[in-house]
């Protein structure tokens, strides 16, 4: 019996502290459709969500989850840096130009991981082509050696995987592992 009252006032002090559990993280099943309307570049897209066919910003801007695409001379990073105005990161037109001609004006599936959103309010995700794609873009970028492996605590989902799939484009110097 005292059991009993140990759990249930355990229970109703959660409860009534305001604690709420996190929403589960989707599953391959769980994917969210979404229809590009822009590549901003190798890792980065603008997806609307809501079939208004605009973009809300900055919630249907889509950050590729578990990679970092080579930045082009539009980001703000490089805009801002004399040194690096104007010039591209090696390999970054080719990662934009094998999004924009695969997802550009396409309806794709998207998937999530712990955390949805980053700190600048964009959705995070593994975009896929078909609902029942077994292969993401983000991995597909990866194994054309486009991009690099980045996972950010807590999105770790598929870590191990794409880690393995980037040793293997190092390994064929495929794109941004060519010698030089």
């Amino acid at each position: 019996m005292g059991l009993f009252v140990l759990a249930a006032i355990i229970t109703f002090t959660a409860c009534d502290s305001g604690y709420t559990q996190k929403p589960p993280v989707s599953t391959e099943s769980e994917r969210i459709p979404c229809h590009v309307l822009k590549v901003f570049d190798g890792d980065t897209i603008a997806c609307d969500l809501n079939g208004n066919a605009q973009i809300e910003k900055p919630r249907e801007y889509i950050r590729f989850l578990g990679i970092d695409a080579p930045e082009t001379r539009y980001s703000r990073r490089r805009r801002n840096n004399p040194d690096m105005e104007g010039r591209d990161e090696p390999f970054s037109v080719e990662a934009r130009t094998f999004v924009q001609n695969k997802l550009l004006k396409k309806k794709v599936y998207l998937m999530f991981d712990q955390e949805k959103q980053d700190p600048f309010g964009r959705t995070l995700a593994f975009i896929y082509e078909q609902p029942d794609a077994p292969q993401s873009i983000n991995e597909q970028l990866l194994e054309q050696g486009l991009v690099t492996t980045l996972f950010i605590h807590p999105n770790k989902r598929f870590q191990k995987r794409f880690e393995r799939i980037e040793t293997q484009a190092r390994m064929a110097q495929q794109g941004l592992w060519q010698p030089n």
